[in-house]
């Protein structure tokens, strides 16, 4: 019914919130950021095909913190949110991993946009 659907929804809207005030201080995002990748990912989720799912964001540094100590940090490079399903296989991870090394998200020394990947730029992911 429409109203256990509301339910659902409101469940779901409060789920995020509480998973937004805890990521937050394990990832140094905004609020908006937090917000649209668990609501990607929420989206992503209700389709019945499974596969594997990477947002990525180009960072200046990154850092995770596990009980208020931090277990590891990168300077320039690329930060990584995978969603793993129970039915992705090993070629799916491969297949991810050599795009997230290869997608183009920097410029090159000439200033032309999306010319060079992480590996070029020597960055960190």
């Amino acid at each position: 019914s429409s109203s256990a659907k509301t339910i659902s929804q409101n469940l779901t809207i409060e789920t995020l919130l509480n998973l937004h005030m805890l990521l937050s201080p394990v990832i140094r995002l905004s609020k908006y950021q937090i917000v649209c990748i668990l609501l990607f990912l929420l989206l992503a989720n209700n389709y019945t095909t499974s596969a594997m799912r990477i947002v990525i964001q180009r960072v200046k540094s990154a850092s995770v913190t596990v009980d208020q100590k931090q277990v590891s940090a990168i300077g320039p490079g690329t930060l990584a949110l995978v969603g793993l399903h129970q039915e992705d296989k090993e070629s799916d991870l491969e297949y991810c991993a050599n795009r997230l090394l290869k997608i183009k998200l920097w410029e090159n020394d000439n200033g032309a946009p999306w010319r060079q990947h992480i590996k070029q730029k020597n960055y960190e992911m």
